[in-house]
């Protein structure tokens, strides 16, 4: 008797519960449009701005910079006309440059197909993205679009590695280094390119420049250690590994 009030209580303490969720979700979308309905009453029909106009002026916001601004009066934008790709292209950057980097960085990799982005806001999304290693995102953000920063297209041609398209990879890392990206690590992301096309020998040229260019890192050492060992060269393998003590 006892196990059945428990069941008969629990299943109404479930019911509470789903009620109450349904409850505050209902509310949130009920003051989400009464929201959205205040906000047109006042900018519509009240002030009679359009749609042109307030795009206009959120533009004159990101031009003086005002990204605190701008962010809030892209989102009333974004909540008056929601199929406006200019309104959340403009959300995003404001998000993106106070703080919100994902939130930003979602939204406007949401309308980059769609829109004309800024030279300067792919470089500066392309390196959040490459940071947080969504390299599927800044390859989608890069597609077809051309850019004249070395350091852009270097983390381009990582992404493609870590996507598995090995040549167009290799393709993007011999053109950061025409640009003028140096340092060992372009040279490092060629050879394993090199080595996964199966092109040992020009995996190995690449490793011998970025050992030579160096830092002698762990990574570097442990890499050429296993392109000696392959290539049957085990003298000089046995000789970094007694010097970086792998």
């Amino acid at each position: 008797m006892k196990k059945k009030k428990k069941s008969v209580k629990g299943r109404i303490f479930l019911l509470f519960l789903i009620m109450a969720s349904a409850a505050v979700a209902f509310s949130y979308y009920r003051s989400r449009e009464v929201y959205t309905f205040w906000l047109r009453s006042y900018y519509v029909d009240y002030r009679k701005i359009s749609e042109k106009e307030m795009i206009a002026h959120a533009r004159d916001l990101m031009k003086k910079k005002d990204m605190e601004a701008l962010r809030e009066y892209a989102g009333v934008i974004n909540l008056l006309y929601p199929e406006n790709t200019e309104a959340v292209l403009m959300s995003g950057i404001a998000l993106f440059r106070t703080g919100e980097t994902e939130k930003g960085l979602t939204l406007i990799v949401s309308v980059s197909d769609r829109v004309k982005l800024p030279g300067a806001l792919v470089d500066e999304s392309v390196e959040a993205l490459f940071r947080e290693k969504y390299y599927g995102e800044v390859n989608s953000l890069l597609k077809g679009r051309k850019t004249g920063n070395a350091e852009t297209v270097y983390y381009h041609g990582v992404s493609l590695y870590e996507k598995k398209n090995y040549a167009a990879a290799l393709a993007k890392l011999r053109e950061s280094m025409d640009m003028g990206k140096g340092g060992a690590d372009v040279l490092y992301y060629c050879s394993l390119c090199s080595d996964r096309m199966g092109n040992l020998a020009d995996a190995m040229k690449f490793m011998n420049r970025a050992w030579e260019t160096g830092p002698r890192d762990r990574r570097m050492a442990e890499r050429m250690v296993e392109l000696y060992r392959r290539t049957g060269k085990t003298a000089e393998a046995e000789k970094i590994l007694r010097k970086q003590k792998l």
